[in-house]
């Protein structure tokens, strides 16, 4: 396996062991929370291409308003964050692309995201 390799299953360890594993769970979540460039400097990375490509913006809108709920300035982001959930959904819905445009830049996606399993198999066997 080279070191990239290694390197990139240590990282993936430390961010899931933080994130599941810990005995501290409940305050290194919390901790996420409170350092707000965290979620994508070290969760968004791990996400698989396929699906990260196309809803990063919607996986970060909805952190964010996770967020406003978590500490709640406002009524509306403490009681009701499901309305502002459903504004969020519905834009993304808005700026996916065609099915054209997204057919195509999905299968693209899908074969990166093949080849990149392929390439981890053989590094792991050999």
């Amino acid at each position: 396996m080279s070191l990239d390799a290694q390197e990139c299953l240590r990282q993936i360890n430390i961010v899931r062991d933080w994130c599941f594993d810990s005995s501290q769970v409940g305050h290194n979540k919390t901790q996420l929370f409170n350092s707000t460039g965290d979620f994508q400097t070290y969760v968004i990375p791990y996400m698989n291409p396929y699906f990260r490509e196309p809803l990063k913006q919607l996986f970060l809108e909805l952190w964010n308003l996770l967020q406003a709920a978590f500490y709640g300035k406002t009524v509306m982001e403490r009681e009701f964050p499901i309305y502002l959930m459903k504004n969020v959904f519905g834009k993304a819905l808005q700026n996916l692309p065609t099915d054209t445009e997204s057919n195509s830049r999905i299968q693209a996606l899908a074969k990166k995201a093949e080849a990149q399993r392929e390439g981890d198999k053989q590094r792991i066997q050999s």
